[in-house]
C-alpha cells in the first residue's frame, strides 16, 4: 500500500491536498481519522466514522477513488451500515452489495440483506412476559426428556433389552423431537451469551464498505 502521506499530497483533481484531513498513527502508517483501510482475502476495507459531516464522507468518497479503492476494475462493491434505534431498542445491520457485470452491458446487480436484532431483550413488560415462556419452555423440554428417559429404563427392566423401545417408531419420533429442542436452547442460550450480551462495537466505527 503506498504511503498515506504521500497519496495525500499527490491527490487525483485536487481532492486532497497535504495536511487537509486529520490522520493517526497505526500499524499502516498515518491514515485519516475514522479510516482504515487494509486489504484482507483480496477485499479491500475502508471505514467511515460516524461522526463525519456529509462534506466530510464525500471527501473519505473521494480519497477511496483517489486510492484506487474504486475504479473501473472494481467488481463488487459492499456497503454495510450498524443503526440503533433508542426507542424501540434494537440494532440493524444492513447490507448492499453491488455487483458490476462488464460483459452483460454494464448492468449493476444489487443485492439487499437486513438483519435487526433486540440487545435488550428481557427488560421491559414484554421481555419479562417472554423470559418467562422460554423458561416454561425449557422445563417442559427438561420433563419431556426424563419422561422419555424413564419409558426408556422401565423397557429395559421389564423385558431385559432397549430392542422393544426401539421396535415402536413413535419413540423415534420422541427422541428427534427432544433433540431439536435441546438444540434449540443450546443455540438460543449460545447466542446471547456470546452475542446479544457481549460488548456493544465501537460508538464511532459503525459503518464501512469494502470493494474486491
Amino acid at each position: 500500500m503506498r504511503d498515506q502521506e504521500s497519496e495525500l499530497a499527490t491527490a487525483k483533481n485536487g481532492h486532497w491536498e497535504e495536511g487537509s484531513a486529520p490522520v493517526i498513527n497505526d500499524t499502516y502508517g498515518r491514515s485519516p481519522f475514522g479510516f482504515f483501510p487494509y486489504l484482507d482475502k483480496e477485499r479491500f476495507y475502508a471505514w467511515f466514522d460516524i461522526n463525519l459531516s456529509e462534506e466530510q464522507s464525500k471527501n473519505y468518497l473521494n480519497y477511496l477513488i483517489d486510492g484506487l479503492f474504486i475504479d473501473q476494475n472494481t467488481e463488487q462493491l459492499t456497503v454495510q451500515l450498524i443503526t440503533y434505534n433508542a426507542d424501540l431498542q434494537y440494532f440493524g445491520n444492513a447490507i448492499l452489495t453491488f455487483n458490476f457485470n462488464k460483459e452483460s452491458g454494464g448492468t449493476i446487480r444489487i443485492v439487499s440483506k437486513v438483519q435487526t436484532i433486540s440487545i435488550e431483550m428481557y427488560n421491559d413488560d414484554a421481555g419479562k412476559v417472554r423470559g418467562a415462556f422460554e423458561v416454561l419452555y425449557a422445563l417442559l423440554v427438561i420433563v419431556g426428556a426424563f419422561l422419555e428417559l424413564r419409558e426408556l429404563v422401565m423397557t429395559m427392566r421389564n423385558t431385559g433389552s432397549v430392542a422393544t423401545y426401539f421396535a415402536s417408531g413413535w419413540n423415534y419420533f420422541d427422541i428427534l423431537s427432544i433433540a431439536l429442542n435441546v438444540v434449540v436452547m443450546i443455540s438460543w442460550a449460545l447466542t446471547y451469551f456470546f452475542y446479544v450480551s457481549s460488548p456493544l462495537p465501537r460508538q464511532h466505527v459503525l459503518a464501512f464498505l469494502f470493494a474486491v
